[in-house]
């Protein structure tokens, strides 16, 4: 089984997250795979345009067995290896054809991920993109979740062009089951832009033209969330502010000063305001050292904003 297992992860990574160069190069190739759906482009998907807006027999098998192990915030180390046994355990009664043998292999995938094991992280979610598709089909929503959280393993990884390839993918699952307008979906597209920055950033000095077509990508899709997140979560939510300083930045580089300056004034207005609220719900004589810690959070945000400002010019 673990030699078969292998070779099918290989073939998962290979076929769905081994995409060229960039986005559109590995779209086109996938395009061509049969029995699988493309993925529309950033060109022709996102618009920078201000105007748009388990059937299986577990019998035998007892609860506690089955239970997944509690979460232990505190120690990572133990909680990791109450998933292992776990996944151990339902690779043993369940097999790997199993829905909840690929959940066990998620959350480890999960835990292994939080606690910065990227490696282990990996591995464990391709085991449980294998399993998931002998269960359900390679569109089945579940394997939205799998696929970003890979994206966010590669991205960690520095691994951006498998990054993307899997956030892709979750991001055209999510789309198919949950429409655009979803959290869930919104998150995918924005952490699939971050990953286009983060890569220009890699690109800066190796590469000037990459860099800018790889901020213009990102510039497009970040707008694009920035208006999902506001019909979503209303302009005053603090999210809606963080996207949309990444957004305000990124103008600014591609010297668009006149929106950058609009966008880092609703930043500061959001900010300001939140802090406001906040604050006022400190206790003075009591105060909440994790509230106490938020609040020196907000003033820091709000520091490097008035800094980066200063920086494009913006702000004497």
């Amino acid at each position: 089984f673990q030699s078969e297992s292998m070779v099918r992860r290989q073939f998962i990574q290979d076929q769905w997250l081994s995409g060229g160069s960039n986005f559109i190069v590995w779209e086109t190739a996938a395009a061509n795979k049969s029995n699988h759906a493309s993925v529309s482009t950033p060109a022709t998907e996102y618009t920078s345009d201000e105007d748009d807006d388990f059937a299986d027999d577990v019998s035998e098998i007892t609860c506690e067995e089955l239970a997944p192990p509690v979460l232990l915030q505190e120690n990572q180390k133990s909680e990791l290896e109450l998933w292992d046994s776990l996944c151990d355990n339902r690779i043993q009664r369940l097999g790997p054809r199993n829905a909840l043998t690929a959940e066990a292999f998620v959350n480890r995938g999960m835990a292994q991920l939080e606690a910065n094991r990227l490696e282990e992280a990996a591995d464990s979610l391709l085991s449980a993109v294998c399993f998931l598709e002998e269960v359900h089909h390679s569109e089945h929503i579940h394997m939205g979740l799998v696929f970003f959280l890979l994206g966010k393993v590669y991205m960690q990884q520095e691994q951006y062009p498998m990054a993307e390839s899997a956030l892709a993918k979750a991001l055209s699952i999510r789309k198919k089951h949950l429409g655009k307008v979803h959290p869930d979906t919104v998150e995918c597209w924005e952490q699939l832009g971050m990953s286009y920055l983060q890569r220009a950033a890699q690109m800066s000095l190796a590469d000037p033209e990459t860099e800018r077509f790889l901020q213009k990508q990102a510039l497009e899709i970040l707008t694009q969330v920035l208006k999902l997140k506001r019909a979503i979560f209303g302009s005053l939510h603090p999210s809606v502010a963080k996207t949309a300083r990444v957004v305000a930045r990124l103008c600014a580089l591609r010297n668009e000063m006149e929106r950058a300056q609009r966008l880092y004034k609703q930043v500061m207005a959001v900010l300001y305001m939140v802090d406001k609220d906040e604050s006022g719900k400190i206790n003075p004589d009591y105060p909440d050292p994790s509230e106490t810690q938020a609040k020196q959070m907000r003033r820091q945000n709000l520091n490097e904003i008035e800094a980066e400002m200063v920086r494009f010019g913006l702000k004497e």
